[in-house]
């Protein structure tokens, strides 16, 4: 086979993997969940993963964080360790295991039931029959794809970088969806080309004065040079998006 052909089959393959994600109301009750503890409790989604599954839970995570909802990533293993006293009472928990039956996972659900009960436990898996589907509220399921690697081993197409990748920005997408008529923070270091097109330079570095220009440049120069008093940094933008 060559290169070319090898490259057709896989992407192929990962695309077929994309098309058979099943729909169920489980995504419906995800996404409500999400949007009734992180925007209406004030919690936080936890997203958890092992190996490449944790990989995709980071990423979710700074996905949700980047767009002004809070997110954060707890390693299951670091969990056992003190790092589940970051769970609060209003947050939900979203944890992928392509298996479901990462012992690492599991034991991250009964730490997590000791120490607030009433989190609830959104479960992303390929496996609807596995321990952590049963001991979770909610359901998601990748369609159990086969893998590319000719021994089903190597985790590449429903496992990570396809499926679950996926479906995390679709709950990415959906939560911004249902919420957009409200302000969207989006976490972005504020470049210095920028801070000098549209404010003046103090001469200490940081910028003060709005430049001239039409309405809309001096309306977003305004909001830039308030930010420019600090530090150059990650800085906070609120920007209000109206309903579609």
């Amino acid at each position: 086979m060559t290169i070319k052909q090898s490259m057709h089959d896989i992407l192929e393959h990962e695309a077929k993997a994309l098309l058979s994600i099943p729909y169920s109301e489980d995504y419906d009750r995800a996404i409500e969940l999400i949007i009734e503890h992180v925007h209406r409790r004030g919690g936080k989604l936890v997203a958890s993963g092992m190996g490449k599954a944790g990989q995709v839970a980071l990423n979710i995570a700074t996905t949700f964080s980047s767009t002004g909802t809070p997110g954060v990533f707890l390693h299951p293993g670091e969990a056992q360790h003190g790092d589940i006293g970051v769970l609060q009472p209003n947050d939900v928990m979203l944890l992928i295991s392509n298996s479901g039956t990462t012992r690492e996972m599991l034991d991250l659900v009964a730490l997590t039931k000791d120490l607030h009960p009433e989190i609830p436990v959104i479960a992303m898996t390929g496996n609807p029959e596995s321990e952590l589907s049963r001991l979770s509220d909610v359901t998601l399921l990748t369609g159990g794809a086969p893998e590319v690697c000719p021994l089903g081993l190597t985790p590449t197409t429903d496992t990570m970088e396809i499926a679950l990748t996926a479906l995390c920005d679709f709950l990415a997408h959906r939560y911004r969806h249902a919420i957009r008529a409200g302000s969207v923070a989006i976490l972005i270091p504020l470049p210095s080309s920028l801070r000098r097109l549209l404010c003046a330079d103090r001469g200490d570095g940081r910028y003060s004065r709005c430049s001239q220009g039409s309405r809309r440049d001096r309306t977003a120069g305004r909001g830039i040079c308030a930010m420019s008093v600090s530090p150059p940094g990650p800085t906070h933008i609120l920007r209000s998006l109206s309903a579609s």
